[in-house]
């Protein structure tokens, strides 16, 4: 299991220090603006990415009992017809209501993203299930590369190209996508009655587990959605820098952490050894990622970027406390989804959508400035995970428990 976990990480790091290359020279070479819109493009993606293929990522990894080539099938024709869709939407809405050309671009691109990033990481479950560690690791290193890699193309020959940090973002993810959609995918996409029945039948994954995820993913990216209406797009370039510095890496730890949970989850009848186990593990390596934020967030963005960017290092403070409990939670959110309690999640996450929502409505109104709208988010989001932590401990002890006394 650590041997796995540390080669996927081990791969995921060389992944997040290009990506941390790629950021660095798009904030750079093209300024806030531009890289406040790319981060409103990404949020639009990582929201969306959660809908278009309906958890089946998850799905892949819990269920031992599946035809793996049938239930790939099955959510990758799925996908295609929501983005139709969302697609098909965005489209009747600027025809018929006459919305701005560049947002709804903005708009286009990142469902595109989310069709992508979504399939990309089903694909890397079934990699991870068939223990094709190999193909998963240098796919996840592409897309970052080639983004890299388009942005510099980019600044040498059109500088002033409309959406400089999205076109390789797009190129690089639908790549990735290709390499593993080479290594998994042998059947044709089709759509039929069969499948709506797997829905049916898988209801809590498909149908309310995504809904959960939804709106953790929408609470957790409303503020890079909200804040260009709020303040601006160069704003949120300062704010989602240092998002991203702090979250992307998370997040690239995170993502097969909670797949192996999952998987560690449906094989093992010891749950809470598990829980305990994973949680105790986080808890040294969160409070490392906190210090290291307060005391080297400063230096490290004057050294790179600049005191024209200074303020972001104020955000990295702020955000590393949100992303340590975050980090801390992993556990607790794959024991939900390996137990299929996801209509706790989903409870959970529509009373934080609503506090999230007042947060912001209240800056609009009131006229709070960044930061303080920035603690009030930080401390909603922490609140959050303690409540998950604290629920999902329960559920594992009680279950503990009972098995014990039977």
């Amino acid at each position: 299991m650590f041997k796995k976990t540390l080669g996927l990480s081990s791969a995921l790091a060389v992944s997040q220090l290009i990506n941390f290359i790629a950021m660095t020279l798009g904030s750079k070479l093209f300024g806030p603006d531009v890289f406040g819109q790319y981060m409103f493009v990404n949020s639009i993606s990582l929201t969306f990415a959660v809908l278009v293929c309906l958890r089946g990522d998850h799905f892949i990894l819990a269920k031992n009992d599946i035809s793996l080539e049938k239930t790939i099938n099955t959510f990758l024709s799925i996908s295609i017809l929501i983005l139709i869709i969302c697609i098909s939407i965005v489209v009747v809405y600027w025809v018929t209501v006459g919305a701005n050309y560049a947002q709804v671009s903005l708009i286009l691109a990142g469902i595109l993203l989310a069709g992508a990033n979504a399939n990309f990481q089903l694909l890397g479950s079934a990699l991870i299930k068939t223990e094709k560690l190999k193909v998963f690791s240098y796919s996840s290193i592409i897309k970052p590369t080639i983004m890299c890699l388009g942005q510099i193309f980019i600044f040498m020959l059109a500088p002033l190209l409309a959406f400089a940090m999205i076109l390789p973002r797009l190129l690089g993810d639908i790549s990735a996508f290709l390499i593993r959609f080479r290594t998994i995918k042998n059947t044709p996409f089709v759509f039929d009655k069969d499948q709506v029945a797997f829905i049916k039948s898988n209801y809590k994954y498909c149908v309310v587990g995504t809904i959960a995820s939804f709106l953790n993913v929408l609470s957790q990216q409303m503020p890079m959605l909200l804040l260009p209406i709020l303040f601006g797009y160069a704003a949120l370039g300062y704010f989602s820098l240092a998002f991203s510095l702090v979250v992307i890496p998370v997040t690239l730890l995170l993502s097969p952490l909670r797949s192996l949970l999952i998987k560690e989850y449906a094989s093992h009848n010891s749950k809470n050894k598990v829980f305990n186990k994973f949680t105790l593990l986080l808890m040294p390596i969160s409070i490392v990622g906190v210090l290291f934020a307060f005391f080297a967030s400063e230096p490290i963005v004057l050294a790179i970027w600049g005191k024209e960017w200074l303020q972001t290092a104020l955000y990295i403070k702020l955000i590393s406390i949100w992303a340590a409990s975050g980090l801390l939670n992993a556990p607790s959110f794959a024991y939900i989804i390996a137990t299929e309690k996801q209509e706790y999640l989903l409870y959970l996450e529509v009373l934080f959508i609503f506090i999230k929502i007042a947060i912001l409505g209240g800056a609009y109104f009131l006229g709070t400035g960044l930061v303080f709208t920035c603690i009030y988010i930080v401390l909603s989001g922490v609140f959050y995970n303690l409540i998950l932590i604290i629920f999902a401990k329960v559920k594992v002890y009680n279950e503990c428990n009972k098995r014990n006394t039977a």
